[in-house]
């Protein structure tokens, strides 16, 4: 593995962070970040990440943030099918700060809209209890998700 450097710019400073210390978050080959401070998420990819994809798979993690959620997105192959929408595909998982854990075969995100969607078979839990269905969107970060075809829901009763 070579030492690949990703710069972030955030106002005045530049911060180095190599590819070995980025081995640990499970990102290989690029990293997004949405800061809240910031309207657009910055953007570090690397030359090698934009033909090593049209090639091979890589592990891959994002973490997208907003005001109100934070979704860690981890899926054992990533793909660029566009410029900025990957596919995340392979036991691909989705968790929120707030305890929902989400579960499907592919998914795909645009880490600058912050939108996923998957049209694949889905199933979860939460605090409000647990779901199936056909497929699914999450919008703006984890805020909205949008149970698609046959669903079937379980929701939690409080005492």
């Amino acid at each position: 593995m070579s030492d690949v450097s990703l710069f972030f710019r955030h106002y005045e400073r530049i911060i180095r962070m190599t590819r070995w210390a980025l081995v640990g978050l499970w990102v290989l080959t690029c990293l997004y970040f949405l800061m809240p401070s910031l309207t657009k998420p910055v953007t570090a990819p690397t030359n090698k990440a934009k033909t090593s994809f049209k090639t091979e798979a890589r592990d891959m993690s994002y973490v997208l943030v907003s005001p109100q959620k934070t979704v860690k997105i981890t899926g054992e192959e990533g793909h660029y099918v566009e410029k900025d929408v990957v596919n995340l595909a392979g036991n691909v998982t989705l968790d929120t700060e707030d305890g929902t854990h989400i579960v499907s075969r592919d998914v795909r995100l645009n880490p600058e809209t912050k939108h996923v969607h998957g049209d694949h078979a889905v199933h979860g839990k939460g605090p409000l209890g647990t779901f199936e269905a056909e497929g699914f969107s999450l919008d703006n970060a984890g805020e909205y998700l949008c149970l698609k075809g046959r669903s079937h829901l379980i929701l939690n009763v409080a005492p």
